[in-house]
């Protein structure tokens, strides 16, 4: 299995193989690069595996909400994902270094991880089917080095499941109200 790096200049695109069920493949045309499931029937929690490394992502809180992202066997501080506003947010490494998370365009067609300059480094593209969900995956060349580019990859997706699971809930909410009304 090729890294993210080499496969990165090709089409890549996470995609859900089956319908209703939590499962989610990252790939440049036909092959595979990574996975993202979910761990436990209820919750928000998910594992990742990329090139040969895997990830959990532990979601707490609730108005001021965040999630760890911990490499499975890894000692020392996890990097946490801070909430903040819209779906937005900021990804805080161990080591001090930080990526913000927001919504580059108008409609929330795109959604990109920025460096501290502004740059983008990845940015996602959701594309929704019926019974399926999905992004396009596009990884700036700069951002090609960096060792946390896997994190950012699959972090990028789980944040995208999670606000459209966010919006669904919403919309019930909205319709059962409208209902008994």
């Amino acid at each position: 299995m090729r890294t993210i790096q080499e496969a990165a200049p090709s089409h890549l695109s996470w995609q859900q193989p089956q319908a209703f069920k939590c499962a989610y493949e990252l790939r440049a045309g036909d092959e595979l690069l990574g996975a993202l499931r979910k761990t436990r029937k209820f919750g928000a929690a998910m594992e990742a595996e990329i090139g040969g490394t895997r990830y959990t992502f532990e979601p707490a809180g609730f108005f001021r909400s965040r999630v760890t992202v911990r490499e499975a066997g890894a000692a020392g501080e996890p990097a946490v994902f801070q909430s903040g506003f819209c779906g937005g947010g900021q990804l805080l490494l161990p080591d001090g270094r930080s990526y913000r998370w927001k919504m580059t365009s108008f409609w929330g067609s795109r959604w990109t991880f920025l460096d501290d300059s502004d740059r983008p480094l990845v940015s996602l593209r959701p594309r929704n089917r019926v019974f399926r969900t999905g992004s396009e995956v596009e990884i700036a060349p700069g951002a090609l080095r960096m060792p946390e580019l896997p994190v950012l990859v699959l972090l990028g997706w789980y944040l995208l499941l999670r606000i459209n699971q966010e919006s669904a809930a919403a919309a019930a909410v909205i319709a059962a109200v409208a209902v008994s009304a």
